[in-house]
């Protein structure tokens, strides 16, 4: 007697195919579970990213970055050249680490750094930096302009005799 008839796919023994089907799983939980976040997918939780706003003003730009519990002690903010660096450390406070078991930890600890190539209208000689209930803020002053002038064009005859 002959066995049940098998849907056959010439595709599925692709090695594309295979990987999809091993990867899926992963997908499912990255996709399908509200409490699973990016953290989670790419290895873990703890990392700290600050987040950076930059707006453009008239006369400056400004840098906003969010670093809550931060002093201006644990922040460096460095011009080299065309580029502005900001650097840093969040450090779990000793008294947090005594206290009892931790269940769940979303807080986010560690060193970050960041940099930025400055516009070619900045003044990197008047950057100046302010720090303000857990918000750096960085305002890169743009150089003056020059006033501009007009360039009367001269006849000649012959400019390749000059």
């Amino acid at each position: 007697m002959m066995g049940s008839l098998q849907r056959f796919d010439p595709f599925d023994r692709q090695p594309i195919n295979q990987f999809r089907k091993e990867i899926s799983p992963t997908y499912q939980r990255f996709f399908g579970d509200p409490f699973y976040t990016d953290a989670d997918f790419f290895g873990g939780r703890g990392i700290f990213m600050p987040a950076f706003n930059i707006e453009e003003h008239s006369d400056h730009y400004m840098i906003e970055a969010e670093l809550p519990g931060l002093e201006p002690e644990d922040v460096e903010v460095e011009v080299q050249g065309d580029t502005l660096t900001i650097r840093g450390e969040k450090k779990r406070r000793s008294e947090q680490k005594k206290q009892g078991q931790v269940h769940v930890m979303e807080s986010s600890y560690g060193m970050f750094h960041r940099s930025f190539v400055l516009p070619n209208n900045a003044d990197p000689d008047h950057i100046s930096a302010d720090s303000h209930n857990g918000m750096l803020y960085i305002k890169i002053p743009k150089n003056q302009k020059q006033p501009g002038r007009k360039i009367t064009i001269r006849r000649k005859n012959h400019p390749e005799k000059e």
